[in-house]
């Protein structure tokens, strides 16, 4: 991921390949609460397989927050959108390790341009 960034200054992705889910919908099937009620009982190589199954989704509905979180990179999310809904979405830029201050200055930069959206509860 350095190499990008000895190129670029940011990279520029959504944050959300979809927006959120209902509060409450499920997210597991009932197949991995069952194999989590007994997960001592797995071994190594099925508590892999479990675990991958348990976050697929999530892995699906935030693959790119999860290029930051999974290499260290800083990030910075900022909310861009709102749909129909009024589900936020928004945007993420990254940086190369210990140039945070890039990501500061970007997000004062869309405070500065108002160019943040924000659910209405929230305005």
């Amino acid at each position: 991921m350095e190499k990008l960034f000895e190129e670029y200054d940011l990279f520029l992705t959504p944050t959300v390949a979809h927006p959120a889910p209902r509060v409450d919908q499920k997210l597991q099937s009932d197949l991995i609460y069952t194999r989590l009620r007994v997960a001592a009982e797995l071994s190594e190589l099925e508590l892999a397989d479990l675990i991958y199954e348990m976050f697929e989704k999530s892995f699906v509905m935030t693959p790119y927050t999860q290029l930051a979180n999974l290499t260290g990179q800083p990030a910075i999310l900022l909310p861009t959108y709102v749909t129909t809904e009024g589900l936020p979405l928004g945007i993420q830029f990254m940086a190369s390790k210990g140039r945070e201050d890039l990501l500061f200055e970007i997000g004062k930069q869309f405070e500065k341009k108002e160019l943040f959206q924000l659910p209405t509860p929230f305005r």
